[in-house]
């Protein structure tokens, strides 16, 4: 919790790393732990980010440059390139056996409101995810952005950023190349480019009430 403020930094190749920890299910098999914010992970934090680049950061369940949690969030002039998460590709009964995956460059989970204002999102991606399981199928979300509360996006450009699903027992559900949003969300006067979801079953969108103005596709 507390204050977080970053003004005019970069991050770059930082890595969330998943570990393996002794599972309570099945006697002898390993689980995973949950992989999340590849540069920076809030919760419960009031964060600003001004002027920052992320580049080249990496997770394993969500957010590949940023993960936040229950956390008021401003995103502001800010550039996220090339960030991802590779969601694992399971063939056991583990902490994760769908191999889920959400927010190529930025995962927002919780209650609290994220805000994104003139910046760019380009090349980011969500990738892997599905089981050797026949019954269990990852779902993939949010190329770019995956927010699990209100947010709210002006003046900015998502270019180039897609979900790639490779489930090889079951299939992967994949939603929102560039923006997944389950609650509501507003996008005024910003620009999409080239965002896609390759393989899997394709599904976009979220669940509640979307705002969208001056936008170009």
């Amino acid at each position: 919790g507390g204050e977080f403020t970053s003004t005019n930094c970069a991050f770059v190749t930082n890595r969330a790393r998943a570990s393996e920890y002794p599972g309570d299910m099945f006697p002898g098999l390993l689980e995973w732990t949950d992989s999340n914010g590849g540069a920076v992970s809030l919760i419960g934090a009031n964060a600003t980010l001004s002027g920052c680049d992320f580049y080249l950061n990496r997770a394993v369940t969500g957010g590949g440059a940023i993960h936040a949690r229950s956390s008021e969030l401003v995103i502001e002039n800010s550039m996220f390139n090339l960030n991802t998460v590779v969601a694992r590709t399971s063939d056991r009964f583990d902490h994760n056996p769908e191999g889920d995956g959400r927010g190529g460059a930025l995962e927002v989970l919780g209650s609290g409101q994220c805000t994104v204002k003139a910046s760019s999102f380009s090349g980011n991606q969500v990738t892997g995810g599905g089981s050797g399981l026949p019954s269990s199928s990852g779902l993939l979300s949010g190329g770019g952005i995956f927010c699990g509360d209100d947010i709210a996006i002006e003046k900015s450009e998502f270019l180039g950023n897609f979900i790639r699903g490779q489930g090889y027992a079951a299939p992967v559900l994949s939603r929102g190349g560039a923006i997944y949003a389950a609650r509501a969300a507003t996008v005024i006067g910003s620009r999409f480019v080239n965002n896609s979801v390759v393989g899997g079953d394709s599904r976009q969108g979220g669940d509640q009430d979307r705002t969208l103005a001056g936008n170009a596709y």
